[in-house]
């Protein structure tokens, strides 16, 4: 809870961050090759892996537009905006990310380019 005129610093994932639905895409076909490649490690004589679950996690994510209406509605006014941290975290293996995502620190409040960000940070004050 804010007092009137305090700040805060939110940060929320976006919604329209086309790494996201690439790292969603990426997981999804080695999911799908799975068997495949359990039938051909176990040709060349690998032992087969354990299945592994993952939990399934709900992620709210949002994009400008209307991440600022609800902000507003809940009376947040919107003091600064950026868009930071880039990355194809599925590849992190083979590609790492860490210079991919510092190199976004210089994007963060170019609007031509920040949308491809993946996370939203914005700086609100509490209103009357």
């Amino acid at each position: 809870m804010l007092k009137p005129g305090g700040c805060a610093v939110i940060t929320t994932p976006s919604s329209i961050c086309p790494f996201f639905y690439l790292d969603r895409v990426l997981v999804r076909t080695r999911f799908a090759i799975r068997p495949a490649t359990s039938v051909v490690r176990s040709l060349f004589g690998g032992k087969p892996r354990p299945a592994q679950t993952l939990p399934k996690v709900e992620h709210r994510r949002y994009r400008r537009g209307s991440w600022e209406k609800l902000l507003r509605s809940h009376q947040l006014e919107l003091e600064d905006w950026v868009c930071h941290a880039w990355g194809c975290y599925a590849v992190e293996r083979f590609f790492p990310q860490g210079g991919f995502c510092r190199a976004s620190d210089q994007f963060a409040r170019n609007r031509a380019v920040n949308w491809l960000a993946s996370d939203q940070l914005v700086r609100v004050r509490a209103v009357k």
